[in-house]
């Protein structure tokens, strides 16, 4: 009796739980959710070195929404992402 393979050399589970990356601790939703609660000014590096100034306005698993007080609000794709710090150059901003 012959089998037939699928995805030839993939493991459908890979060895993980389901729905496991096997890296996240949820940390990145609970800091830009902080982030965005704040509106806490952020510079992102893009993986050209672009820097983006602004604050996260949005986000979910794939992109932000970068709201810029002089440009265009932008949404960026997390994958294009370098890394992101706050903004040491932005003033505070008050309510």
């Amino acid at each position: 009796m012959a089998t037939t393979r699928q995805n030839a050399g993939h493991s459908e589970n890979s060895g993980r739980p389901r729905g496991s990356t096997g890296e996240s601790t949820y940390r990145e939703v609970e800091y830009l959710g902080w982030l965005s609660k704040t509106e806490t000014p952020v510079v992102v590096t893009l993986v050209d070195g672009e820097e983006l100034r602004g604050w996260i306005e949005y986000f979910d698993r794939d992109i932000i929404r970068l709201t810029r007080n002089r440009d265009a609000n932008l949404f960026i794709y997390k994958d294009r992402i370098k890394y992101m710090s706050e903004d040491p150059q932005a003033h505070p901003t008050t309510k």
